[in-house]
């Protein structure tokens, strides 16, 4: 009843909290704002989600590009070198070529020369042999023969006036062979004709000496064709050998170029290495300097630390000794001087003392925490001088590094450059070789050029003499 009667009693009716409008506005405003931090969240993972896979494609397109940056620019080394080796070689060509015209022109000439030689020598053989012929057909006829039978010792031994008209003829036809060709064995066969009745041992001689001339017409060809092949083998060897000694000189050139460029890269990188050992050496020093001036700052702090110490708890043990209170944090304000001290209690001058505890006690708090901080940036310093000498290091393994991997690249390049000298050292002396066969070729077939036609033409004529 009483709680009635004091409800009846309150004008206002119940107590309704204006908080609870508040509260349902908040609270849409959150469901509000967590609905769009859902689906921001939700946008943003989809966003991050096609961002890593674009970042996915864009890294393998770019590994893609550099891939074929790197080959291209390897084609483009390689294209440059041979470039450079073709242009080298066109060059040599030309040069070969010209060498080669002129080479041509002499030999047409020669060619012109020894054709005009064998000529002669062909029609010296063959009126040769038509006059060995003609003084076999003279021998050998009826009258010849009838002649021969009726001879005597009396007519062999007659004077050339009495001879016969076909011994005469047969004796000056090789009489006139022997002082034209300086054939000896003419002029033996002249003179068996002039002294012999008899022809059938004259036409046996004249038989042999014609098959010893076409067999000297058989050696003299077959002389002549060993000394072209043999020449032309030699002259096409020299040229072979002459083409592998330029060919070899090019690609010593050229590697020879390459080598310098790697001992140059060998020379930089020794430079750099250098420069990298130094600045570990200077981050060193500089380091051990600034731990050595850290390690003194300290010490000089907490000496003065302990210096404040002391100085504090002597001119606070002055208090506690006289049992006068004394206040570090606070300091009354100065009363006003005393006209008469008798009667008075001395309780030092703990104003001033006050003040000077309190500003020790700050300059020494002060040096704490300049020791702490210190500490830290000296840790920190450490850590980053930690950092750097890795970095450093493994700068300087990567350096060394490269410069064994250019080093064993410019070892494999030299013995290259040497297995290509000695290539053509050994072509050099090959090339001496043939240049000493052709030498001798040389000697030995000179009278191929200068006197094969003409021995070919006057063996033709001495045989158509006979």
């Amino acid at each position: 009843a009483g709680v009635f009667a004091q409800v009846g009693n309150n004008p206002f009716g119940d107590y309704a909290p204006q908080s609870t409008q508040v509260q349902g506005i908040l609270k849409g405003m959150y469901d509000s704002f967590a609905a769009d931090q859902e689906k921001a969240n939700h946008e943003e993972a989809e966003k991050q989600k096609a961002f890593e896979d674009l970042m996915v494609t864009k890294r393998a397109e770019l590994k893609t590009l550099q891939e074929t940056l790197e080959t291209h620019t390897t084609d483009e080394a390689t294209k440059t070198k041979d470039l450079a080796d073709d242009k080298k070689l066109l060059d040599d060509t030309k040069e070969q070529l010209e060498a080669d015209e002129e080479f041509f022109a002499q030999t047409k000439g020669s060619c012109k020369q020894k054709a005009n030689d064998w000529a002669s020598r062909t029609r010296l053989r063959t009126e040769e042999l038509q006059g060995m012929t003609q003084a076999i057909a003279i021998l050998s006829s009826d009258e010849a023969k009838a002649t021969f039978e009726n001879a005597t010792s009396l007519v062999q031994l007659a004077s050339v006036r009495s001879m016969e008209p076909q011994r005469k003829g047969a004796y000056m036809q090789l009489r006139t062979l022997a002082t034209k060709f300086q054939s000896l064995s003419l002029a033996r066969l002249a003179a068996s004709v002039k002294t012999t009745g008899h022809f059938d041992k004259i036409i046996a001689d004249i038989d042999k000496m014609i098959a010893v001339l076409h067999q000297e017409e058989k050696d003299d060809i077959a002389h002549r064709d060993t000394c072209e092949k043999n020449q032309n083998k030699n002259k096409n060897v020299m040229e072979d050998l002459g083409y592998d000694i330029t060919k070899s000189e090019s690609a010593i050139n050229r590697m020879g170029d390459e080598a310098t460029e790697l001992q140059g890269k060998v020379a930089a990188l020794d430079t750099d290495i250098n420069q990298t050992k130094t600045g570990m050496e200077d981050l060193k020093d500089m380091r051990s300097k600034e731990h050595a001036d850290f390690v003194q700052g300290v010490q000089d702090d907490t000496d003065a630390v302990a210096l404040l110490e002391k100085a504090i708890s002597h001119l606070a043990g002055f208090y506690e000794r006289n049992k006068i209170p004394v206040s570090l944090a606070q300091k009354r304000a100065d009363p006003m001087p005393e006209t008469n001290w008798q009667g008075g209690d001395y309780g030092g001058r703990k104003t001033e003392s006050t003040g000077i505890l309190a500003i020790l006690g700050m300059i020494k708090e002060d040096l704490e925490k300049e020791v702490k901080v210190a500490r830290q940036e000296d840790a920190a310093a450490q850590k980053m001088f930690e950092a750097d000498r890795t970095a450093l290091t493994n700068t300087l393994h990567a350096q060394e590094a490269s410069k064994l991997a250019v080093e064993k690249e410019l070892a494999a390049l030299n013995l290259k450059i040497a297995d290509i000298e000695e290539f053509q050292s050994q072509k050099q002396r090959d090339l001496e070789g043939e240049q000493a066969v052709g030498g001798s070729l040389t000697e030995d077939c000179a009278w191929v050029e200068s006197h094969f036609e003409s021995r070919r033409t006057a063996r033709k004529n001495e045989i158509d003499g006979l």
